[in-house]
């Protein structure tokens, strides 16, 4: 192709679009083309004909231009932008109800497993078996308080009796009364008091 040949296509797209992942780009030359379209109407209702070659070529010009094409482009993210938030407000509703969906279903799912337990649980205990281990159980609980309050009992005598006999080794008597201990309303005096 030598300088004066023109491409047979417009050369806009490469400047609006970077390649096949370019969505802004792609909305960006969506514009491109409905700004076209809108310039081919006003030329066709003013001039009542259609555009001439040198009127589409300075228009496809002067969108070339670099702040043209960021203008577009601009525009083309404000596009997919809204484009986006339009698809994902009418998905929005199936996927809260997929998830909703699907953390109820976890939840039932957990409840019925927890049941299971407790019925399995409930059916060993249903047998002989299970009676027999409850049983046995209680029974040992029941010997163990038995044993705790008894040797409670007898270290209280033991203590008793070790007191009595400290008592006794050192003068004390249980019989003896107690040195404020009154007496129809006379203070009654100890031996071991002196006067």
């Amino acid at each position: 192709m030598n300088a004066r040949q023109q491409p047979s296509y417009n050369q806009v797209f490469e400047l609006l679009v970077d390649g096949p992942t370019d969505a802004v780009g792609a909305f960006a030359y969506v514009l491109y083309k409905e700004q076209k379209v809108e310039y081919v109407k006003h030329i066709r209702a003013q001039m009542k004909r259609p555009p001439t070659r040198q009127e589409l070529e300075s228009f496809r010009a002067q969108n070339s231009l670099p702040q043209q094409v960021d203008g577009l482009r601009e525009r083309g993210v404000l596009l997919a932008d809204q484009f986006l938030t339009d698809g994902l407000a009418a998905c929005i509703p199936e996927i809260e109800a997929r998830v909703n969906a699907s953390v109820l279903s976890e939840q039932i799912e957990s409840v019925r497993s927890g049941v299971v337990r407790i019925e399995d649980t409930l059916a060993r205990k249903r047998t002989l078996k299970g009676w027999i281990a409850d049983i046995g159980g209680n029974l040992v609980v029941n010997i163990l308080t038995i044993a705790l309050i008894g040797a409670v009992i007898a270290g209280y005598k033991v203590m008793s009796k070790a007191t009595s006999r400290a008592e006794e080794t050192v003068g004390l008597s249980s019989s003896m009364p107690h040195r404020d201990f009154v007496e129809q309303g006379d203070l009654v005096r100890m031996p071991w008091d002196s006067e």
